[in-house]
């Protein structure tokens, strides 16, 4: 079988650092939303229900003090309902989330050729199409992915750094009978 040169090696590795930070960023920027999205809709109920429940006492009191603070928890309620329209937190979760799992997919995609070419199971112009293929589809999944708040970043960073995500080594015996193990230790 014709050698795969360390360049193409290479290149897929880069390329599963590339899409394994997106869907890392992207996953924690769907949480963001997530939080957001539930933050304002409780305070929208909220302020609805002393909304109304000011509306009924102005009814049956004569009460500046009420009137003013109705009016204010009113207008608490309009701000939250159109930011959840405008912003539409709920929508952006969602798109940042497909866009984790697409990159997800793409990551397992690229070890498993990364995998093909360390065994040299691949012969060099499949491991090339199959790498152009990748690229394609990241390309196609880059484009539903939302701009990241720098924190989300800075939070993907750490996680990854200090999680150590893709080490199992610690976990392999909690998982694999010793008999199945190779180190069987």
């Amino acid at each position: 079988m014709d050698q795969i040169d360390e360049g193409m090696s290479k290149e897929v590795q880069e390329f599963i650092v590339n899409v394994g930070w997106t869907h890392k960023i992207q996953a924690i920027q769907a949480s963001k939303y997530q939080f957001w999205a539930g933050f304002i809709e409780g305070l929208q109920i909220i302020a609805s229900g002393i909304t109304a429940s000011g509306l009924i006492g102005m009814i049956f009191v004569e009460n500046r003090t009420i009137k003013i603070g109705t009016a204010f928890v009113a207008c608490i309620s309009f701000i939250a309902s159109n930011l959840l329209k405008t912003w539409n937190p709920r929508r952006l979760e969602k798109v940042s989330r497909q866009a984790a799992v697409e990159h997800w997919n793409l990551q397992h995609r690229a070890l498993h050729l990364l995998q093909m070419i360390n065994r040299k199971s691949i012969l060099p112009n499949e491991a090339e199409l199959a790498l152009k293929s990748l690229v394609a589809d990241r390309s196609a999944a880059n484009d539903h992915v939302v701009n990241a708040w720098q924190r989300s970043v800075s939070l993907a960073r750490n996680k990854l750094k200090a999680g150590r995500d893709n080490d199992y080594t610690d976990d392999i015996p909690y998982f694999i009978p010793k008999y199945l193990r190779r180190d069987n230790d």
